[in-house]
């Protein structure tokens, strides 16, 4: 036991810390891209969403599931606006990200 070496670790079973810190980077990007897109609808077009989300709440039925399903169904086309938003947003922040990519890669 004393002149016993000890296994070496297994150095590949883990992914290389650049490699994580890479994936939380994009995370953190897209997730950035998603608060803009969300911003500038809210900028653009808030006080709409606001109009239409009240106008839904005005008449609900008495039931609770009915009228769970009557305001998702009457706010369906601004969510969809909403969701399309931040998703653009993000798709434009990671696309200024890659072109920032080329342009320092290229200098």
């Amino acid at each position: 036991m004393a002149g016993e070496v000890p296994p070496r670790p297994r150095v590949l079973a883990y992914p290389t810390p650049t490699s994580v810190h890479l994936l939380v980077l994009v995370l953190a990007v897209l997730a950035g891209g998603l608060f803009v897109g969300s911003w500038s609808f809210n900028i653009a077009a808030g006080s709409r969403w606001a109009r239409t989300v009240a106008a839904c709440l005005e008449d609900p039925p008495a039931d609770p599931f009915a009228a769970q399903a009557a305001f998702s169904a009457c706010t369906s086309g601004v969510e969809r606006e909403r969701a399309a938003s931040a998703v653009a947003g993000a798709v434009v922040v990671v696309l200024v990200a890659l072109v920032m990519l080329v342009v320092l890669r290229a200098s």
